[in-house]
């Protein structure tokens, strides 16, 4: 006869998360736990490295040029507790100062731009030549190309890592995988 009180329910629901539990513990003796944090680092690195950054990349390239756009590249790809961070970045200032924004746009103030060599900064404004000892620049406004980029790809790489950690699960969890 079979029991449908709230009791027997309840029994049947921790019977069969025992097992659950019993399953991933033989899985994590046999593949590691680690296999499934590496299944998942695997996954989103590689999304990051072909997807994300090209994604990113050929954004960048309408606002700081083909071969500053080529310095983004993957950064701080870690472990946090039992999240995997991973991001774009680059070393090159103008880029971060595009993705990021500077002046009245970047939370600092407008700022002079001073000439290096000349005596005199040298500009065309309307065809006519302009020359000045300064000039104060407002900034730019940040186009966040970088994080954009990661936003856009998030379900992608949801779907992979999803896919990648099942299939180490299964592998885990089959007794004659090794």
């Amino acid at each position: 006869m079979f029991d449908k009180t709230p009791a027997a329910d309840l029994q049947r629901l921790n019977e069969k998360l025992g097992n659950i539990e019993s399953g991933l513990e033989n899985a994590s003796r046999r593949r590691g736990r680690e296999s499934y944090k590496e299944a998942t680092k695997q996954a989103v690195e590689s999304e990051m490295d072909t997807n994300v950054l090209r994604d990113a990349q050929t954004v960048a390239k309408r606002f700081v040029g083909s071969e500053r756009a080529q310095t983004i590249d993957t950064h701080s790809s870690r472990w946090s507790s039992n999240t995997y961070e991973a991001g774009l970045g680059s070393e090159d200032p103008v880029v971060l100062y595009h993705e990021e924004g500077t002046g009245t746009y970047g939370g600092g103030g407008a700022y002079e731009i001073k000439p290096n060599v000349a005596d005199k900064l040298a500009f065309r404004v309307g065809g006519k030549p302009i020359f000045a000892d300064v000039v104060v620049h407002p900034g730019v406004r940040g186009k966040s190309f970088m994080e954009k980029a990661v936003r856009r790809n998030a379900d992608q790489i949801n779907e992979e890592v999803a896919d990648s950690v099942a299939e180490s699960m299964s592998r885990a969890m089959d007794p004659h995988s090794r």
